[in-house]
């Protein structure tokens, strides 16, 4: 490891200075990456469920289209049931999340680009006098440092929106859930119905 240091110009005191701004660095954004993780995962998982509950609907709709008018129910109430608007704020919900996501991806790319190219720079000061080069150096660390503390708050900022976010989605997941097997449960019964109806017509 010496020799690396010594053949980059670099020695010990620097090279742990550079380690523990990597270390700054992670300890800043990996509890932000913790819980957007889990909030990528949470969003997929809606996008499943919202995927396959379309394609029971769609199957349900060509099952009754195909029942003969008198034996179609009119005393199921669905039309009251699906007054319920826990999954359209669901998928308002969903929106915002994704759009956040996308936010953070940008940002997160931006950052880590940003901060890469100042800890490398902290490599270039070699290149200079020993005077200049440290001159340099410090300059170097104090941006870096700078940088890191700017990024601070936008790092909370995000991770409180992800937390508060993600929150919301499993509360407006849970209902949604509710309320499609309430209607699941209606739509069954009905197609029972329609389904006995046709066979003593028949």
């Amino acid at each position: 490891m010496k020799l690396v240091c010594i053949h980059l110009g670099l020695n010990y005191e620097e090279t742990a200075l550079r380690d523990e701004f990597e270390k700054k660095i992670e300890e800043l954004f990996g509890p932000l990456m913790k819980e957007y993780n889990e909030l990528k995962t949470l969003i997929e998982k809606i996008k499943q469920y919202q995927e396959s509950h379309k394609i029971s609907s769609e199957a349900f709709a060509e099952k009754i289209s195909r029942v003969p008018e008198p034996c179609l129910a009119t005393d199921t109430p669905v039309a009251e049931v699906s007054d319920s608007d826990a999954c359209d704020n669901l998928t308002k919900s969903l929106q915002q999340a994704v759009a956040l996501s996308e936010n953070i991806t940008h940002w997160l790319y931006s950052a880590a680009q940003t901060l890469g190219h100042k800890l490398l720079n902290l490599l270039h000061c070699t290149n200079v006098n020993p005077v200049e080069a440290l001159k340099c150096f410090v300059n170097d660390v104090n941006d870096l440092k700078d940088t890191i503390e700017a990024y601070k708050p936008i790092v909370e900022k995000y991770k409180n929106e992800v937390v508060a976010l993600a929150k919301e989605l499993k509360v407006e997941f849970k209902e949604c859930l509710g309320f499609s097997s309430k209607v699941q449960a209606i739509a069954s019964k009905m197609l029972l119905k329609a389904q006995l109806c046709e066979n003593y017509l028949a």
